[in-house]
């Protein structure tokens, strides 16, 4: 719900998501596809915590840079990472051209789907770059040198397997982190395209590399100050 308040301020190439005005919760619930009960908390919790503007019609966040230090402190929660390595050695723009894949296969059986009668597959686990490899897609990477994270929406021995993955080795043989994320729907909505491949988007990124040990503070000042500052302040 707070991507789809802030992103009227943010280019579309960086956040996925609606950009309105919304005068209430019933409408956020409805653009942020959650329930009206939960739109009614948010609202009334950030209002209570001054967070939007009480003499505005809509809903408009305000003291953005206090919100967001809030946010990225809440958001430092251990999350599930599981290390995997290629099965064939791979060259830089493996883990892209595999996306690519993927998403192509994802939309061809759901094509089929359409045209057979009844049965319906479920449909394949979202995924996304992350972190720095995020970065580095849409334009902004400071850090290199860092192994790739991969948001996956859950664990799926097809998918991994299908991406030319494998979870033989360790950490220390790790070619490729894939990134279990607990609210999946602000992780994978809030995603773009770059090149035909699914991207965080820049308030994910923002948040994830934060507190990362591989110059991850000095990768979240570059976004602060080149996007985010700009589009808040």
């Amino acid at each position: 719900m707070l991507k789809v308040l802030l992103a009227p301020r943010i280019p579309e190439s960086y956040l996925s998501a609606p950009r309105g005005q919304y005068q209430g919760a019933s409408q956020l619930a409805e653009a942020a596809g959650v329930s009206v009960m939960s739109a009614y908390r948010f609202v009334e919790q950030f209002s209570k915590e001054g967070f939007l503007d009480s003499r505005s019609e809509v809903l408009r966040v305000v003291r953005s840079k206090e919100l967001m230090n809030r946010w990225l402190a809440a958001s430092q929660r251990r999350v599930v990472e599981v290390p995997l390595r290629w099965v064939l050695h791979k060259g830089k723009k493996a883990l892209a051209n595999a996306l690519r894949s993927y998403e192509s296969a994802g939309s061809l059986s759901s094509r089929d789907a359409e045209k057979s009668e009844g049965y319906l597959s479920p449909p394949r686990p979202r995924l996304c770059l992350g972190l720095f490899e995020a970065a580095e897609a849409l334009g902004i990477g400071f850090v290199h040198g860092v192994k790739p994270y991969l948001y996956l929406e859950r664990l799926s021995a097809d998918v991994i397997g299908d991406l030319g993955l494998s979870g033989n080795g360790g950490e220390d043989q790790a070619d490729i982190y894939i990134r279990i994320p607990g609210y999946h729907e602000s992780v994978f909505r809030g995603a773009v395209r770059n090149d035909d491949v699914p991207v965080s988007d820049i308030l994910q990124i923002w948040l994830d590399v934060a507190q990362h040990p591989s110059r991850g503070r000095e990768q979240a000042g570059v976004i602060w100050r080149k996007i985010l500052a700009p589009a808040f302040e």
